[in-house]
């Protein structure tokens, strides 16, 4: 049995709810708005369940320079330590208004922590 967090979790229809949760709230958050003006929203969901699913142990690698490459304009724009500590606050948030099992959403929150540094430059 595959025990990645990608299966715990409950696998695409899991990730496509959280993520469609999480980025309605996330692209409102007043701090984080102004980096969201000029983004193709539907790709940018796209983007974000192929990330999750990835760093999850869904189908497909991921790369953590491309990570910090694709964040480095934001970073240029101000992206800082406190945008990623909302991103936390709501992906949190999200993960308890699915009711996904405090353990797994633990798990979560771990995992995209482990991504501070590349997503900030650092």
């Amino acid at each position: 049995m595959d025990n990645s967090l990608f299966y715990r979790v409950g696998g695409d229809a899991a990730v496509e709810a959280a993520v469609n949760l999480f980025y309605e709230n996330f692209i409102n958050e007043p701090k984080i708005k102004g980096f969201f003006t000029d983004v193709d929203h539907d790709e940018q969901l796209v983007k974000l369940r192929k990330f999750f699913k990835s760093i999850m142990g869904g189908e497909e690698e991921f790369n953590r320079v491309e990570l910090r490459d694709v964040h480095a304009p934001l970073v240029e724009k101000g992206l800082n330590d406190s945008h990623y500590d909302i991103f936390i606050k709501i992906m949190t948030q999200t993960l308890n208004e699915l009711d996904i099992p405090v353990e797994i959403a633990e798990d979560f929150v771990e995992l995209c922590e482990s991504f501070r540094d590349d997503v900030l430059g650092h």
